[in-house]
């Protein structure tokens, strides 16, 4: 890894560090233990997932922090998922309990194949958009598309998330509430932490 850092006083008079943009992993086997690790604050579906395999690759655009206080750095980048499946974690199994039309529990979620997961670092907190996940319905080949987008505390591991599912438009129409539902958008809000989220179904279309 080639890494050029750079040290300038800013306008205020303070110290800077900052970094060239780089790319630091590319195709890198996802372990467990890093997905569960530092990769779940950018892409929270991550944490606590029973099992992971696939590739990730990270680049990173964007980083500067004041000298000596690297607790204070904004980083900001890219993370992007290569053909990623994982065990569900309690986000995920959550978010299934969640949904009308009691879907079951899948034994396993695919990534979006090359999903390109934004991510900024600021305050204490990891924002991410750009994410995309599904979940597998019980038409052979069929899945609920969900995208994420929010952010996660670094020292608490607080959620601040929402999740969108576009649902199609042919959605069984022998199902009376799936079929009320086709074409429409769910969002749910998601509270709590990656330890303990909570799921809040969106107020507009809880009846």
């Amino acid at each position: 890894i080639d890494i050029k850092a750079v040290l300038r006083r800013t306008t205020a008079g303070q110290r800077e560090w900052s970094l060239a943009p780089v790319k630091l992993l590319d195709h890198a086997r996802l372990e467990p233990s890093v997905a569960a690790g530092v990769l779940a604050y950018a892409a929270p579906i991550l944490a606590d997932a029973t099992r992971t395999s696939g590739e990730f690759s990270l680049v990173i655009g964007e980083a500067r922090w004041p000298a000596g206080r690297g607790d204070e750095a904004t980083v900001a980048g890219v993370l992007t998922l290569h053909e990623v499946d994982i065990g569900p974690g309690p986000l995920v199994a959550g978010l299934v309990r969640s949904l009308p039309g009691r879907l079951p529990a899948p034994p396993t979620v695919r990534v979006a194949e090359a999903s390109r997961v934004q991510f900024r670092q600021a305050q204490r907190r990891v924002w991410h958009e750009g994410l995309t996940f599904g979940i597998p319905l019980a038409e052979q080949g069929r899945r609920l598309d969900i995208e994420s987008s929010g952010s996660v505390g670094i020292d608490d591991r607080s959620i601040d998330m929402t999740l969108a599912l576009p649902l199609p438009g042919n959605l069984s129409p022998d199902r009376p509430l799936l079929s009320a539902l086709a074409g429409k958008t769910l969002r749910l809000q998601v509270e709590g932490s990656l330890d303990e989220p909570k799921l809040k179904l969106d107020e507009s279309l809880k009846s």
